[in-house]
């Protein structure tokens, strides 16, 4: 294992050298998810941090507003948690489904739970041991077996919704997500090794649930907290004046605004940057005997190679199938399919570590990195500044496939929420703890209310 530290570092290997980087590393906790498809299955890739790219008809997603409107909730504290996963789930619900779910609804409460808790469980310590241990974990009890316990469930409510596709499929006229995939599996129903089948679109819809959920509705509950533990970040003449310069009181925040709002964009980036979501990002491993600076990392044996696939190839047909899929669907520009590929055998060599919470935390790219602070993402004159060390969704050939749409829902339920309200905590600003509840996979916030007074 080779571990990636500093953003200097981290460029030259996942930009610099995108292509020798650019493998698809290994979890066992996730291998055991997914090797159902088959004994020459190869290790999933984290399901998880992959949405979609936003549409040029930005009018096509009322569903988010839609989704902010129901966190209305009046001046008593609440715990914003699952109503937050709730609204961020039903816009992959809209994609994938082609509906949305009620918030009331058992089914759906029971998906949101599920994917919440699973986040939990992959970032506690049994989840970090087990990725570590995992021979040793699988014979022994504990929290860890909960997580493919959950992980059936939740193929189990994916599939139930697959059945219903197939009942109601129109071959000429597919409505979302899963009939495209099917009329794919009816082209290719003759094809022995096609990528194409139940098993992978059961696996694929359940890691876009995955993805569209959590990292999402965690940024936002940190973003939340950070701005009830910094009110001069929430108040006048900050986000709240911002909004109501831009955007006023009487209408729906548009993705178009965000351009006209850069001091809101930079405290949504820096919450991103000093949340670090995903602290250690995703393992990959070097696809080709790779010199960097001055070792050789060398390609070697790790998974069998699964008859569909080859390892000189980064995207499976599913994979550039997918993101063609998305492209055409959200009239956006192409984007990889890394981490939602399913099918294809891992690049097979030395495993990499690329840390970037050592990127978002680097002294030489932010000022003071271990203090929330917006400015990290302004220019002198106050102007939004992108900033090459922000890498929230990683960066090089594996970049999440989702960021698009990820950016579209932040900024579309972080605007409409602090638009109609003032989030006032429950204790001092001084007393809020915005140290994570648990960091592994993913750092979680610890649970906290407050209450959501209307403007």
């Amino acid at each position: 294992m080779v571990v990636l530290c500093g953003y200097q570092v981290v460029k030259e290997a996942l930009v610099d050298q995108a292509e020798a980087f650019s493998g698809r590393g290994d979890l066992p906790v996730l291998f055991r998810l997914t090797q159902g498809n088959g004994k020459d299955s190869p290790p999933p890739p984290l399901p998880g941090f992959q949405p979609l790219n936003p549409p040029a008809d930005t009018g096509k997603w009322g569903r988010t507003h839609r989704g902010a409107g129901c966190l209305v909730l009046g001046a008593a504290p609440f715990d914003p948690t699952f109503l937050i996963s709730q609204a961020v789930s039903n816009v992959i619900c809209s994609i994938v489904f082609g509906d949305r779910f009620d918030y009331q609804d058992g089914s759906f409460l029971t998906l949101v739970g599920l994917i919440n808790r699973n986040f939990q469980l992959l970032s506690s310590p049994w989840g970090q041991m087990y990725n570590i241990f995992p021979g040793l974990m699988s014979c022994l009890p504990g929290p860890h077996n909960r997580i493919f316990e959950n992980f059936e469930q939740l193929q189990l409510f994916v599939l139930e919704r697959v059945k219903m596709h197939q009942e109601s499929f129109d071959p000429n006229c597919p409505r979302d997500f899963i009939d495209c995939f099917l009329l794919k599996m009816e082209q290719e129903n003759q094809d022995p090794l096609s990528y194409f089948h139940t098993e992978t679109l059961v696996m694929t819809t359940h890691n876009l649930f995955f993805a569209g959920t959590e990292t999402v509705s965690t940024t936002l509950r940190y973003g939340f907290l950070l701005l009830m533990k910094y009110p001069e970040i929430q108040g006048e003449p900050r986000v709240h004046a911002e909004i109501d310069q831009v955007i006023g009181r009487h209408r729906s925040p548009s993705v178009e605004d965000r351009s006209l709002m850069p001091y809101t964009d930079a405290v949504i980036h820096e919450v991103q940057r000093f949340g670090d979501v995903i602290p250690m990002g995703l393992p990959h491993v070097v696809t080709r005997d790779t010199h960097f600076r001055g070792f050789l990392l060398p390609e070697v044996t790790g998974f069998p190679s699964s008859p569909r696939s080859s390892k000189k190839t980064c995207l499976s047909p599913l994979a550039r199938w997918t993101s063609g899929w998305m492209d055409n669907w959200m009239d956006g520009e192409i984007l990889w399919m890394c981490a939602l590929e399913l099918c294809v055998s891992p690049a097979q060599g030395t495993n990499v570590l690329p840390l970037l919470f050592s990127v978002h935390n680097d002294p030489a790219q932010f000022k003071d990195p271990a203090t929330f602070d917006p400015v990290h993402f302004l220019d002198p004159s106050g102007g939004f500044r992108k900033h090459d060390a922000f890498m929230a969704f990683s960066a090089g050939k594996r970049v999440c496939l989702g960021e698009g749409l990820a950016r579209m829902e932040l900024f579309l339920l972080f605007t409409t929420i602090l638009q109609r309200f003032v989030l006032t905590p429950l204790v001092r600003p001084e007393d809020i703890d915005i140290s994570p509840l648990m960091s592994g996979l993913g750092n979680v916030p610890r649970p906290y209310k407050f209450r959501a007074v209307p403007r």
